[in-house]
């Protein structure tokens, strides 16, 4: 690894370029924010045993992308050292390089679910005119609605750079379909990654079960596969394995299905009726959104 610039963040201009730390491990990249008043957006970079993970990505425009490089640069990496960019949310100077980034070297890019309504609204055929537009016709500011108009494209823009990310960050609902009822969740670990964890505490009945596991495979949007061992089998070092598959049925189905495989014999039935369940519940859940 090159030499790192060790200077501490808000020391001096924060605003001018390079990279910066924080603490150890973590660095500050002030990335170049051209027609806004604020003039520059940082973005963190966290160094894990993995590789990069950094928390939002900039604005995806060329002197952005040349101050990214160069604070990589600095300490040692490349893009394609990044594994995962967290998103705090949607704007264009916090999310589209971390899109464009992220398809371009295969990182992982998540973005919170409160988002995904806007998201969804973007990427939608029904959107053909800008809704700032209309909100500012219903307010009677036809003044400003003449010179947004003016000013903003006429057609619809691209989403080339805002594509959809690879995970809502919606731990929290797991809680509501995850494991059949009675059966509460009490805690949920997801590392949305080859080798991350997977981690459920339990409360069944008055007994508190862990369960653990390790994803082996990720194929969006395609498949996931993933480790699964009960802290309250016969032998609790035993593995088994959870395939999941996903096919596209018509324009807006999706078909899921899982595998469950290498299970105690004794727990085959157990587990039928617990994941027939839990996809109800999970239907039920996507049901009321």
């Amino acid at each position: 690894m090159s030499e790192r610039v060790v200077d501490r963040a808000g020391r001096g201009e924060w605003t001018e370029p390079g990279a910066f730390e924080v603490a150890p491990g973590v660095h500050r990249l002030p990335l170049p924010l051209p027609m806004d008043g604020l003039r520059a957006v940082n973005v963190y970079v966290v160094e894990t045993d993995d590789g990069l993970v950094l928390i939002d990505g900039g604005w995806a425009i060329p002197e952005s992308r040349k101050a990214f490089d160069a604070g990589l640069k600095q300490l040692g990496y490349t893009v394609r050292d990044i594994r995962r960019f967290l998103v705090t949310h949607m704007h264009r100077d916090h999310y589209t390089q971390a899109s464009v980034v992220g398809r371009e070297v295969g990182a992982h890019v998540a973005l919170g679910i409160g988002d995904k309504a806007t998201m969804d609204l973007m990427h939608s055929d029904a959107l053909n005119e800008d809704p700032n537009l209309d909100r500012l016709r219903s307010a009677g500011a036809e003044e400003l609605y003449d010179g947004w108009r003016a000013m903003m494209p006429s057609g619809r823009p691209s989403m080339d750079d805002y594509g959809m990310p690879d995970e809502w960050l919606d731990r929290e609902s797991l809680r509501e379909w995850m494991c059949p009822r009675p059966v509460r969740v009490l805690d949920v670990t997801v590392e949305a990654h080859v080798g991350g964890v997977v981690r459920f505490d339990l409360d069944d009945s008055g007994t508190r079960v862990l369960i653990t596991g390790q994803f082996l495979a990720i194929d969006r949007p395609r498949q996931l596969r993933f480790t699964w061992a009960n802290s309250n089998w016969p032998d609790p070092t035993t593995e088994s394995v959870v395939k999941v598959d996903f096919a596209p049925v018509g324009d807006d189905e999706t078909l899921m299905s899982i595998e469950h495989s290498l299970l105690p014999p004794e727990e085959f039935e157990s587990f039928h009726s617990g994941w027939t369940l839990t996809f109800e519940q999970l239907a039920a859940a996507l049901g009321d959104r």
